[in-house]
């Protein structure tokens, strides 16, 4: 109860200097607005999952997903909340985690249950500098997508295709948007120019 009040009262003291704003990103900001804060204005953060996927800091994220054994992940913005990664999706996109090349560091990691959770837990301990090569193949995906992500989402707002009516994210038609607004296809654009201007530019530099 103290921690919350000690939020309250910080997030009074910036919503008195902070000037108004349609939109606030919370991007690496590292710190949990208090229930004022979130109330007044319409913050949203970014997660490296999808809005059905774990929560928690990204490499726990990742390593959940191996545990799991899943197939695809994602990267989300959601709704600031006082609840840690608990706000309701505002957009995501999508990618998969298994097929063609990366299969190969699946086939990297123990297949016996009891030695392959042996290796995720020493793993964890590692935190952000885990070196497994899957667990790298997954957040580079992933974080290449962030701020295709971040760029698209604002503009969606900007054009009126997300808003936040009611603490909630509803579409152009007023309807909520239950699990998030899918930009995948637009995210999938925007780095298959940025790839193919990559390879016109090697291309170069090789003439």
């Amino acid at each position: 109860s103290l921690i919350k009040e000690w939020r309250n009262s910080y997030g009074q003291e910036l919503l008195q200097r902070l000037p108004r704003a349609d939109l606030d990103l919370l991007l690496g900001d590292m710190w949990i607005w208090g229930n004022n804060m979130c109330k007044e204005r319409n913050g949203i953060n970014l997660h490296p999952a999808l809005p059905w996927g774990p929560k928690g800091e990204w490499y726990r994220v990742i390593w959940e997903l191996i545990r799991k054994g899943q197939n695809e992940t994602g990267v989300m913005m959601h709704k600031v909340t006082p609840e840690l990664d608990c706000g309701p999706a505002v957009a995501y996109c999508r990618f998969p985690i298994k097929g063609s090349q990366i299969d190969t560091l699946w086939d990297q990691l123990p297949q016996g249950p009891i030695e392959r959770e042996q290796v995720i837990r020493h793993r964890l301990s590692e935190k952000e500098k885990a070196t497994h090569p899957l667990f790298r193949a997954i957040r580079d995906q992933g974080f290449i997508r962030e701020t295709p992500l971040i760029i698209q989402t604002t503009k969606a707002f900007a054009e009126g295709v997300i808003r936040i009516e009611g603490g909630v994210p509803v579409d152009i038609n007023g309807i909520f948007l239950r699990e998030g607004y899918d930009l995948t296809s637009q995210i999938d654009t925007v780095l298959g120019f940025q790839l193919e201007g990559f390879q016109n530019f090697r291309r170069k530099e090789v003439l």
